[in-house]
């Protein structure tokens, strides 16, 4: 899969499985299997949410206003 840039962020490969009965679909995202999928389908959706979830930031936000750590006023 290639972004609009023109880099690949992820691959899919078909494996036969099962001695050849069954096929899989192996989800690859920059280089590392994120997993297996049934449907060509499913296999692209895995690898395109990787994809957008690794543009955004990580961390946690600025402010929970307690409620992530539990230290938020219940009414």
């Amino acid at each position: 899969m290639v972004d609009p840039q023109g880099h690949e962020y992820g691959r899919i490969e078909i494996r036969r499985v099962m001695n050849g009965q069954q096929v899989m679909y192996k989800a690859i995202h920059r280089g590392e299997v994120i997993g297996w999928a049934h449907t060509l389908r499913l296999a692209c959706y895995k690898v395109h949410m990787a994809f957008l979830g690794s543009m955004r930031p990580g961390g946690a936000p600025a402010a929970d206003w307690g409620e992530l750590t539990g230290n938020g006023r219940r009414r």
